[in-house]
This record gives C-alpha cells, sequence and structure tokens, in this order.
C-alpha cells in the first residue's frame, strides 16, 4: 500500500492532466453529428499507444536483463535493475 498508493495517485493526476484536454480538442472541432466517431478515433488510440508504449519496454528489458545476465550478474538482480530502469524511463515519458 505505502509503495503503490502513491505512485497510483500520480498516475491518476497525470493521466487527468493529459487525457481531457486531449479528448476536448480532438472533440472541440468536430461537428455534432461526428463527435461519437471522433471519441470514438481517441480512445482507441490511447490503447494502441499503451500497448505499443509496453512493448517497447518488455523488449527493452528483456534484451538488457538478457545482456546483463550474460555477462554474470544475477538473473534477479538483472531483472530487478533492468524494470527499475524501465519504469523510471516510462514514467518520465508519460
Amino acid at each position: 500500500m505505502a509503495y503503490i498508493l502513491p505512485a497510483s495517485l500520480v498516475a491518476v493526476l497525470r493521466m487527468s492532466l493529459a487525457y481531457i484536454p486531449v479528448s476536448t480538442a480532438a472533440v472541440s472541432n468536430a461537428r455534432k453529428e461526428q463527435t461519437g466517431l471522433a471519441s470514438g478515433l481517441v480512445n482507441p488510440s490511447y490503447r494502441i499507444g499503451s500497448a505499443l508504449g509496453l512493448a517497447i519496454m518488455v523488449a527493452f528489458t528483456s534484451g538488457q536483463t538478457e545482456h546483463l545476465h550474460n555477462n554474470g550478474t544475477e538473473q534477479v538482480n538483472a531483472l530487478n535493475g533492468v524494470f527499475h530502469l524501465a519504469f523510471t524511463r516510462a514514467g518520465l515519458i508519460s
């Protein structure tokens, strides 16, 4: 709870500062009869972007973990270090 709750609250704050203005901007210039279509295009874009970001993060972590493990680092320590770095980078990017 002490580790997950603060990170979740920061994520919620950042998402609300990003998603709501982008959704509003995407729908604001659409004609009245096309607002549903505009909203329907924006929401899958969030999902595709999230999936793409996750795929990039997993590719990065698996390659780096294998590299560190091949150079003598214990697999658990390699995974821990690489995932820590990946989540830090993902947090800074988003």
